[in-house]
């Protein structure tokens, strides 16, 4: 498994800007002949989506930078999965996720193997503690 550190706050969440990324930041990706890269976004309520237009308690997400980034790669013609036992964010997206709202950190590590373990990802997205 490869371990991708990334804050996504300090990144502008548009599709032009993950498109440029993915080819020139990200060369793990690979081809769109490639096999199935397997993505785990994971986290606090960010990851989850909270912020997007949601109802109280996150009921209803938009899908905060995981739908930026799905549109992007989706637009790269990338062959990738969003991959975790959360679902969460809207149908259009591949909502499969880590986010859990109010996770604190020593929640998220002690968690993490089972995360892993459970789910197989290539590449691990962690945003965690901004809030």
């Amino acid at each position: 498994m490869l371990l991708l550190w990334a804050s996504f706050s300090v990144l502008a969440v548009t599709s032009r800007y993950f498109a440029v990324a993915c080819m020139t930041t990200f060369p793990i990706f690979g081809s769109a002949e490639a096999s199935e890269l397997r993505l785990m976004p994971a986290g606090d309520s960010i990851t989850y989506g909270c912020g997007n237009n949601c109802t109280p308690y996150c009921g209803d997400c938009g899908g905060s930078y995981r739908l930026g980034l799905f549109q992007a790669l989706t637009a790269c013609k990338l062959n990738f999965t969003f991959v975790g036992r959360v679902l969460a964010g809207p149908p259009e997206m591949i909502r499969n996720c880590e986010g859990h709202n109010g996770i604190r950190l020593v929640e998220a590590a002690a968690q993490a193997t089972a995360w892993l373990e459970a789910s197989q990802p290539d590449v691990l997205l962690l945003m965690l503690g901004t809030n």
